[in-house]
């Protein structure tokens, strides 16, 4: 969906190789700036259902006021991915309808034992932003993830970006999906927006 994923969804970039202290993706899949976290991913377990955010916890951050995800948020997860964070669709075609402008990058997969979830969006060389958002988790018991999540975000103004890198579990609330809202385009695309997608990623609505 979006610090898709600074807070959302929603979202370095989330390319093949770490960056800015961040770590390969797991399982062999896509490679995001996360990594699942050790001992977990070990066990199969159904991952399609709605999942709670519990005990966030910051483990590596340059950002001096960083913005950790929310305790409480929703993560609804489907047989092919991430269908939605914090209530906000974080299908690719719906970032991009919100954004009004398409992704440079995006991953969204999901097994039995481990998830995968990242987006980049750059757009320095416009004058814009760039943010990045990406996920890692594995499972601890069938109604248990531990998960690692990386946000970052860049102006133009700034040399370097601002990083997060946290941690927390997903506990299972119901087998059953929660559905998202349609997302409407909004009539401009402006920075704020793209800082809203963070803001969503992280549970913590601006808008």
């Amino acid at each position: 969906m979006l610090h898709i994923v600074r807070r959302f969804v929603l979202l370095a970039p989330l390319v093949l190789a770490a960056c800015g202290g961040g770590g390969g993706g797991g399982s062999g899949g896509p490679a995001v700036n996360a990594q699942v976290p050790a001992g977990s991913g070990q066990v199969a377990i159904q991952m399609a259902g709605t999942w709670e955010i519990r005990d966030s916890a910051l483990v590596e951050t340059n950002d001096p006021t960083p913005t950790l995800p929310l305790n409480g948020t929703r993560i609804v997860i489907g047989p092919q991915g991430i269908v939605s964070i914090g209530g906000f669709p974080t299908a690719r075609a719906d970032l991009e309808t919100f954004l009004a402008l398409p992704l440079d990058w995006y991953v969204n997969q999901v097994d039995s034992k481990t998830i995968l979830y990242g987006l980049s969006y750059d757009r320095l060389s416009l004058a814009g932003a760039k943010e990045q958002v990406g996920l890692a988790g594995g499972s601890m018991n069938v109604d248990a993830m531990a998960v690692e999540q990386w946000n970052s975000r860049q102006n133009t103004s700034a040399t370097t970006e601002r990083f997060t890198r946290s941690r927390y579990t997903l506990a299972r609330v119901a087998t059953a999906l929660e559905l998202p809202p349609a997302v409407q385009a909004p009539a401009t695309t402006t920075n704020g927006a793209v800082r809203w997608l963070a803001d969503e990623f992280a549970g913590q609505r601006s808008r």
